[in-house]
């Protein structure tokens, strides 16, 4: 097939005065100028009846659909440095997440960049009435989530041209309960843990103390201890009454004698009264013990009281002490979990599964 060249004569008209022969020339050019489009991006080859004739090729209005990189046009020319291509699209075949790329005719084929399959997004299809977040309304149904994104709530699904979820027993996490997600590594994805609550434990306290004042003696220095005038009542009363006895007491320098009258064999011992001056001279027993004779069973009345005025002291003491004095602040609190929610805006948490 002839090539031409496109340019501005091509689109000249024929006047009427032309030949018939400068006519058909047009004609002639004309067709074989769109065969040559055609050829270029659609399926077309002379005398041929195929079924695909017209049909766009590879590479053309439709994308180029192959695993590896192409390097040609549809008609097989080369693709490189071609910015006359700018903007054609690629699809890579074998690609698990069918990575779209765009033609540059400076750089090369580039990744348009694609949300990979199992990708999970926060999706809020609506606005609100001013800048706090008030007023939100929806805007868009979540029933029109296009069909390769799903709602993240837990559901079974079982779709062929998913890479992850075709096959029975296939669940979707679910997102719904007002969890969050947490960035970790690829060991670790799919754990899941945390608390909305937390009860605080001892060790979970700042270091702290709690103050009490208690007035006691001052370890450094003398001091007395105060003490006001007061009285002891005593009620009138007797000694308990009982049988026979004696009333002992110690002699002072008192001395073996004789006395008249007094039995044979036994010790008689002569003495004073201690601090009395009164002289004793009838006892039994040890040097310093005297004893009166016995009597029978008697009382002894006693009444009255002890008294103070002002104020009196035990006395001052000139060396340091302390008073130890024990004890405790007191308990408080219930123990009640804490909230330890953040402030939040909910959102549909949505996953692409193909």
């Amino acid at each position: 097939m002839a090539s031409i060249t496109w340019d501005s004569t091509f689109n000249v008209a024929p006047v009427d005065t032309a030949q018939i022969s400068a006519g058909a020339g047009n004609i002639r050019d004309t067709r074989l100028g769109v065969q040559e489009r055609m050829t270029f991006e659609h399926y077309y080859t002379p005398g041929d009846n195929n079924a695909n004739h017209g049909r766009h090729r590879a590479g053309s209005a439709l994308a180029y659909y192959q695993s590896g990189t192409p390097s040609a046009h549809p008609d097989g020319t080369s693709l490189a440095n071609d910015t006359y291509s700018n903007g054609r699209i690629w699809i890579k075949s074998d690609d698990t997440h069918r990575t779209p790329y765009i033609y540059d005719g400076t750089n090369g084929w580039r990744e348009m960049g694609v949300v990979p399959i199992g990708a999970i997004v926060a999706w809020l299809p609506g606005n609100f009435t001013n800048s706090s977040n008030g007023g939100y309304t929806k805007v868009i149904d979540g029933s029109l989530l296009p069909a390769n994104w799903k709602l993240c709530d837990g559901t079974s699904v079982n779709n062929l041209k998913s890479p992850i979820w075709a096959g029975a027993s296939k669940f979707l996490p679910k997102l719904t309960d007002e969890r969050f997600i947490q960035g970790n590594t690829e060991a670790n994805a799919g754990v899941q843990g945390g608390s909305a609550t937390v009860t605080l434990l001892e060790a979970n306290l700042p270091s702290h103390n709690h103050t009490v004042s208690i007035t006691s003696a001052d370890a450094s220095g003398s001091h007395v201890h105060s003490l006001n005038g007061h009285t002891h009542a005593l009620s009138p009363g007797t000694a308990a009454s009982g049988g026979s006895h004696n009333h002992f007491m110690f002699l002072n320098g008192a001395t073996a004698t004789s006395l008249p009258g007094a039995p044979n064999n036994v010790v008689v011992y002569k003495g004073t009264i201690i601090g009395a001056g009164y002289e004793m001279c009838y006892g039994i027993g040890t040097a310093n013990l005297g004893r009166t004779e016995t009597h029978a069973g008697h009382t002894h009345t006693l009444s009255g009281s002890t008294s103070a005025s002002g104020t009196l002291y035990t006395g001052d003491h000139s060396t340091g002490h302390q008073h130890l004095v024990s004890g405790g602040t007191g308990f408080t609190g219930s123990a009640t979990p804490a909230t330890v929610v953040p402030l939040y805006l909910r959102a549909m948490y949505i996953i692409r599964i193909y």
